[in-house]
């Protein structure tokens, strides 16, 4: 949560000053704006991959049927540790 409120700190001192700087005659802020902020594309495309590919049928049909990812869940989430 820290990392976010930084980040918003960041985003929002910038906008402050171009805002600033454009009330003083500069440029216009958006376009400054968007130049900062990170353009996800790789998260764009890995959700429309999600969304449109049939990858997570197929991870889901290919790995829940299997005895050794059942084991391994099993493991996981049902294992009673002795505290």
């Amino acid at each position: 949560m820290a990392s976010s409120r930084s980040a918003a700190c960041r985003f929002g001192r910038l906008a402050a000053d171009a805002i600033a700087d454009h009330l003083d005659g500069g440029p216009h802020p958006g376009p400054i704006l968007r130049r900062a902020y990170p353009s996800h594309a790789l998260k764009r495309a890995a959700r429309w991959g999600f969304d449109h590919l049939p990858v997570a049928r197929a991870l889901e049909a290919g790995l829940l049927g299997r005895t050794v990812f059942r084991r391994l869940a099993e493991t996981v989430f049902f294992h009673r540790s002795r505290v």
